[in-house]
């Protein structure tokens, strides 16, 4: 019967009898015990239906039961699937997704066919919750290239203002992804993780530690810092801290940034912190920027007259609270080896000074008011060698360091001209003396010697050139550095040169740029804050930059102030104003 039953079948395809054609193929399947013939004899009837006689519905009931044989089969998968979709049965076309997920190993090709099923679950059965599980499959077996699916499930969630599911649907993607894989996305998925704690759920502990890690991950983003300062600020006195140290952050990324100036002179005074509040008003009033009630602070407690401080800078002081931030510690530690060799090469004897050391003063005793002023700067500042001091009334000019040579012994000293002996000010003295005698500290000592970049750079080759005589420099360097190394040398001590070594070593391997401009730059600012703090006086130290000339290629004097105004509402002077007893009182 079976040839028969295939005669007859190659008969009635001819005459286009395609139901005879079917039933005969019903025949066989019936009388068949091979499965795979089968599948195919099922197979054929369904592609009949389909294709020869337009009738989706049986096509589909044929190729569902050749399902029922061979689940997983591909070709008969994808032939349900488009004929599901024809018909437009949609629940039926998701079944068959999730039938081709059972069969599929590779997840890429998964996660396809889950965001296909979300997109009819969204579009055509409107049925949201499953649209979002499916979403969240395709993302679990492959989130790097089905970012749209988690942007389908935001928008969902946000419409339907499921912000709990929303918040686990965000800490599930932030989950999916390793450390270091997306930055970018990261710190995105955490800024709007973080919004939805703070705007939607109003729950501002989470969304403060959400937002900190977008922070860490991107330090220089100040919406992120603004926010913050906020959420900080309705937190709780316990953590005004932390609004602090946000608000200093903007303002040292935007220096007249007033918002946050305004806020940080309100968290002093609600946390007491009186001094740093009338710090804040300070600099408020000389910006000209002070409210009402700053100013009243600020007029309230300004001290009349040259207020003195009680104690000394210690030297843990000078570095961590004076010297400026970016100074270069490694740079001064080695220049500040290399210091006393240089002054004994550039020191000459007093006569070629043209000064006589009998007419040095005794500043413990001289009742000039400029003698006075140095005296008191010279013991809070804390000097390991107090310069003496030469009054030149005759000589125009101001404050010169330099070191004489007297029979083979180093002498620093300081020369005085008319411009700084009559008619000034002690907080003018104070700033000005201050900023000068900063460069007597052992690592900014070498400044007195030599002021170019390019010397320092010399400088800088030749105790590489003593550590390492191999070391590789440009042509043009090689006769300056061979002459100053040997010279220098001759002149260090022992102890120096394996110091040298040290520092050398330490630079090399921290990968240290030696960026000697920079170094200059923020000497520059530490020593206008010594003279700053022995002032007390904004005004004064700012009109005193403003009147210094400008080197080529130097900064202008209005960036040097506001690198002072940034200082003097920095917790770095806060605590020298603490130290030295400057505080105000309340």
């Amino acid at each position: 019967h079976r040839d028969t039953l295939f005669a007859v079948m190659d008969l009635e395809a001819k005459l286009n009898n395609w139901e005879a054609v079917i039933h005969a193929k019903r025949s066989l399947c019936e009388k068949t015990q091979d499965e795979k013939e089968r599948l195919n004899l099922l197979s054929e009837i369904g592609e009949i239906y389909r294709d020869k006689l337009k009738n989706p519905q049986k096509a589909i009931a044929a190729f569902s039961e050749a399902l029922e044989i061979d689940r997983g089969n591909h070709a008969i998968l994808q032939a349900t699937l488009e004929l599901y979709s024809e018909t437009k049965q949609w629940k039926k076309v998701v079944d068959v997704l999730l039938q081709f997920v059972e069969v599929e190993a590779d997840s890429r090709r998964k996660a396809k066919y889950y965001y296909t099923a979300g997109t009819i679950s969204r579009d055509e059965i409107k049925a949201l919750d499953e649209c979002v599980e499916y979403y969240n499959l395709a993302l679990d077996n492959n989130h790097s290239d089905n970012l749209k699916a988690f942007e389908a499930l935001d928008k969902i969630l946000t419409q339907k203002k499921d912000w709990k599911q929303l918040e686990r649907n965000y800490r599930r993607m932030i989950k999916r992804l390793k450390p270091g894989e997306n930055n970018g996305l990261m710190v995105m998925l955490l800024h709007n993780l973080g919004e939805i704690y703070r705007s939607r759920m109003k729950d501002f502990n989470a969304a403060i530690e959400t937002f900190e890690l977008a922070a860490q991950l991107e330090p220089d983003n100040l919406q992120r810092h603004e926010i913050l300062a906020e959420l900080y600020e309705v937190a709780g006195p316990d953590r005004l801290d932390k609004a602090i140290e946000h608000h200093q952050t903007l303002i040292t990324a935007s220096p007249y940034r007033f918002e946050s100036y305004h806020k940080l002179f309100h968290i002093y005074m609600e946390t007491r912190q009186y001094d740093k509040a009338w710090c804040l008003a300070s600099a408020l009033s000389f910006l000209k920027k002070a409210e009402p009630d700053e100013r009243q602070l600020y007029d309230q407690y300004k001290q009349k007259g040259f207020v003195r401080a009680k104690q000394r800078m210690s030297d843990e002081l000078w570095q961590r609270h004076v010297y400026a931030r970016e100074e270069n510690k490694l740079l001064g530690l080695l220049f500040g080896l290399m210091a006393g060799a240089v002054a004994n090469v550039k020191s000459r004897p007093y006569k070629d000074w043209k000064i006589k050391r009998k007419d040095k003063r005794d500043i413990a005793t001289d009742q000039l008011l400029f003698s006075k002023v140095f005296n008191y700067v010279c013991q809070v500042l804390n000097l390991p060698d107090i310069p003496e001091l030469f009054l030149r009334q005759e000589m125009r000019g101001g404050m010169q360091i330099a070191t004489a040579n007297e029979k083979g012994q180093l002498i620093p000293f300081v020369v005085v001209g008319a411009d700084l002996l009559q008619g000034r000010p002690e907080k003018d003295l104070a700033y000005t003396i201050a900023r000068e005698l900063s460069f007597m500290r052992p690592d900014h000592f070498i400044l007195k010697s030599v002021q170019t970049v390019a010397e320092l750079k010399v400088l800088l080759f030749s105790a590489m050139k003593m550590v390492n005589p191999k070391v590789q420099m440009q042509a043009e360097l090689v006769p300056s550095v061979d002459a100053t190394a040997g010279q220098l040398a001759k002149l260090l001590p022992p102890q120096h040169l394996e110091q040298i070594a040290a520092v050398v070593k330490k630079m090399a391997e921290a990968n240290d740029p030696a960026d000697l401009g920079a170094w200059l730059q923020a000497v520059d600012y530490s020593a206008n804050h010594a003279g700053f703090i022995l002032c007390n006086d904004m005004e004064v130290a700012a009109a005193i930059i403003a009147r210094e000339p400008v080197p080529v290629g130097g900064l202008p004097a209005k960036e040097k102030v506001k690198e002072l105004v940034l200082y003097a509402i920095s917790e770095q002077y806060f605590e020298v104003r603490t130290q030295l007893g400057l505080s105000i009182v309340g």
